[in-house]
């Protein structure tokens, strides 16, 4: 990943009433970390927010709950209560105190439940689905474990008002915690997505049939928000083509077109959309573009916040375009607290632990440290923190940590990691094989270095410059762990005298993600102080060691 301080995703953008001064937005991420009984935001969800809290960037918060009857996913927090109201309240000051904006995002789960959650009422939704409840896997969180949804109810006509009135108070309940908006969640399967889709909504009435009656249940829980909070500070979720808790649709894009266009009307702060490319939490589509985003950009006149399977350089690209204002991440915030400065940085990111997503603990909750608190030094050196053992190392990390579990697997790995540098350095250096060298730098390739341009570019377009027969000869190499060192010689660089390097490499999943360099000028018998050579003779070399 490349150092991005000049580029657009850290511009300041205008959210509706709130100006941001970055762009990485903390996308909704269900925790399951409420206090129970309750659904409570307690000290746990406290110190969690106030990690993810940076200056000017903006949180929206996991989903929820607006009422007892919209519940549905075990140890999500609520806004239905005054306890929860005065949880949310230090969550809100936390996050203010770092600079920071935080929206609540509503929800009413609907068909999406099961009667542990509701007091034993039966769940609802627009229509009686079976085959919701049939071919469902085990999706819903409860007091007792993983289990199918409920069979579900169709909602009486009678009951909306109720339901709207539920997501009003609950945005009143958000203003008196102090929150800076709130967010409409109609996406991923939940009780507005499910009035949305036909695949769910298979209503007669008025709430039901066409497009417009099926979009009319969101339009309206809009404009109740808006009537608490006004359309500056409040955003809309929405998740075209998306299928995660079996939604479907005849015609999504006729329908996220209306829908869209529809939302105008309120001047709301954002359009939050969520790609197809990712269903739940796991991105389906490898290499997608933000095909929804491309498409309602053209309809929709406010901002855009786009998520869904998001890395640093195709949020960089999405902004750049112009696609989106915001980009949110989800899964890159679970683990690294610190997100936005590590993208500006060009730091690397802490791999996330998907077994602790929806656990009930601070571990794989507030356990993960900030880039500068990263600790366990591999190759100790304060002046250098970055050599520290980070979550993410993965090739040769101890047995605990699910790497080698033998002193000879150790061994194999360090001269894996030893071939894997040799052939890069001959490939890229020697050969000049541009494509074939790619495979082994990663593309957010990291290079410390006071003479080569950041990123894995950089370092390419410097070898391009120099001259056709530079030749890079390797002599001393060792590895530990995820590091390589190497000392080897750079010749026929069109200077009087060679380079001699000295190179530190980390290896994260068979390729090189970052590196430090020392190159100095080599020093003959004669000139050398020491009266010894800077390279060979006295070193094993490469071949050899």
């Amino acid at each position: 990943m490349t150092a991005s301080a000049d580029r657009k995703l850290f511009s300041p953008v205008q959210i509706g009433a709130i100006t941001l001064q970055h762009r990485v937005v903390m996308s909704p991420l269900t925790r399951s970390r409420s206090e129970q009984p309750g659904d409570v935001p307690g000290p746990l969800m406290l110190e969690y927010y106030s990690q993810r809290a940076s200056e000017g960037g903006l949180i929206v918060t996991e989903a929820t709950t607006i009422a007892i009857a919209g519940r549905g996913w075990y140890g999500a927090p609520g806004l239905y209560s005054d306890a929860q109201v005065a949880g949310w309240r230090k969550i809100v000051d936390a996050v203010h105190a770092k600079g920071g904006f935080l929206f609540s995002q509503l929800w009413h789960t609907g068909r999406s439940s099961h009667v542990d959650m509701r007091d034993g009422a039966q769940p609802a939704g627009p229509s009686v689905v079976p085959s919701y409840w049939l071919n469902a896997e085990p999706v819903i969180s409860t007091p007792t474990g993983w289990k199918k949804p409920s069979p579900h109810r169709a909602i009486e006509i009678a009951e909306i008002p109720g339901i709207i009135e539920d997501y009003r108070k609950a945005a009143e309940r958000a203003k008196a915690a102090g929150f800076d908006g709130v967010e409409v969640h109609s996406a991923n399967g939940y009780l507005l997505d499910e009035f949305l889709q036909d695949g769910s909504n298979h209503r007669t009435d008025a709430y039901g049939g066409v497009i417009e009656n099926r979009a009319r249940l969101l339009l309206e829980v809009t404009e109740a928000v808006v009537s608490v909070w006004g359309g500056d500070r409040v955003g809309v979720r929405i998740g075209p083509g998306g299928t995660w808790n079996q939604m479907s649709d005849s015609s999504p894009d006729a329908l996220f077109d209306y829908v869209a266009a529809q939302l105008n009307r309120f001047g709301l702060a954002y359009l939050h959309i969520v790609e197809p490319r990712v269903k739940g939490n796991v991105v389906i589509v490898e290499g997608q573009d933000p095909i929804a985003t491309e498409r309602l950009r053209k309809i929709f006149k406010g901002k855009i916040i786009s998520a869904g399977g998001y890395e640093p350089d195709t949020a960089e690209t999405a902004v750049e375009k112009g696609d989106a204002d915001a980009v949110a991440f989800g899964r890159h915030f679970i683990s690294n607290p610190d997100l936005p400065k590590r993208i500006k940085l060009g730091l690397p990111l802490s791999d996330y632990d998907r077994k602790t997503f929806y656990t009930f603990e601070a571990r794989g909750y507030t356990d993960y440290p900030s880039y500068d608190r990263q600790s366990g030094a591999v190759l100790a050196d304060p002046f250098c923190p970055q050599l520290h053992k980070p979550a993410f190392y993965l090739d040769c990390r101890p047995e605990a940590d699910g790497g080698p579990s033998s002193a000879s697997d150790v061994v194999r790995c360090a001269a894996k990691n030893k071939a894997l540098v040799l052939e890069a350095f001959d490939t890229l250096f020697n050969k000049r094989d541009y494509a074939a060298a790619e495979r082994f730098w990663s593309p957010h390739y990291i290079q410390h270095s006071a003479h080569i341009a950041p990123g894995r570019d950089g370092l390419f377009n410097l070898v391009k410059s120099a001259p056709p027969n530079l030749k890079y000869e390797p002599g001393a190499i060792v590895a530990e762990n995820d590091f390589v060192m190497v000392h080897g010689r750079f010749s026929n660089n069109g200077r009087p005298v060679s380079w001699i390097a000295a190179d530190i490499l980390r290896i994260k999943d068979g390729v090189l993600v970052e590196h430090w360099d020392v190159l100095q000028d080599e020093a003959t018998h004669e000139s050398s102080k020491s009266g010894l050579p800077m390279f060979g003779e006295t070193f094993v070399s490469a071949a050899s060691a």
